[in-house]
């Protein structure tokens, strides 16, 4: 429960400017879901942590750092999306350091049981 209530709280925080709390929230919300999927490395869960913590220090100026945890986010969001998906295309932004200009929207159930077959 409390890692869907984080889902939503990173992509909040950032949007108020709250860049430094964003960052905090997806490193509890990494540390809670890569501790519960059986498989991080294909967990979605796990991706969209680092995701977001990605574009929570790409909002506090951090590139560097922003671009590893991209590169940390890219590889689980391929595995559990495809190539294709928004998400892993934006994380692949960032790994690169290019700026995005928004975030992509949560995938669908849809989207992910497509990916999973």
């Amino acid at each position: 429960m409390r890692t869907r209530v984080l889902e939503v709280a990173v992509p909040v925080a950032i949007a108020r400017g709250q860049a430094k709390e964003a960052e905090s929230l997806a490193d509890e919300m990494i540390a809670m879901s890569r501790n519960r999927a059986r498989t991080p490395s294909i967990s979605l869960d796990v991706g969209e942590a680092y995701l977001d913590k990605a574009r929570a220090l790409a909002a506090e100026g951090r590139a560097t750092e922003a671009q590893d945890a991209a590169r940390q986010a890219r590889p689980v969001l391929a595995a559990a999306l495809g190539d294709a998906n928004a998400w892993t295309r934006e994380a692949e932004q960032l790994a690169g350091g290019t700026p995005v200009a928004s975030q992509a929207p949560r995938p669908s159930v849809c989207e992910v049981a497509q990916a999973a077959l």
